[in-house]
């Protein structure tokens, strides 16, 4: 795990498929340079599956976007793949409204359901 100023932190790890990113905070451009040195030093080539965990991360901006991109160009020019994880509800929308949830799967967090329409009749 490294600890940055500002409060951001990041843990990244392997396991038998890929390596895990889990930022935590905001990405921004005051902190996509160290979270992008932190994991291309620790991805190889032979990892098939780069997965972000952005659940607790609490704010993305384009730079973040870039620095997404920049992830998924790497592991599909190593016949990898890149999945995001468990964005929060803010982060989750704009990756929707830019699109860029056509470029990469997302997995989201599953929805609370109130229960169904039987109850009511």
């Amino acid at each position: 795990m490294a600890s940055f100023k500002g409060g951001w932190r990041i843990v990244i790890s392997r396991n038998d498929k890929g390596v895990y990113v889990q930022p935590k905070g905001s990405i921004s451009f005051l902190t996509v340079d160290a979270i992008e040195r932190q994991v291309f030093d620790f991805i190889s080539e032979d990892d098939a599956v780069l997965v972000i965990d952005l659940s607790n991360v609490n704010f993305l901006d384009s730079a973040g976007l870039g620095m997404l991109i920049s992830f998924l160009k790497f592991m599909k020019s190593h016949n990898g793949e890149m999945i995001v994880e468990y964005p929060q509800l803010g982060v989750q929308k704009l990756l929707e409204m830019t699109r860029m949830d056509e470029l990469f799967e997302i997995k989201k967090t599953p929805e609370p359901t109130t229960g169904s329409w039987g109850e009511y009749i």
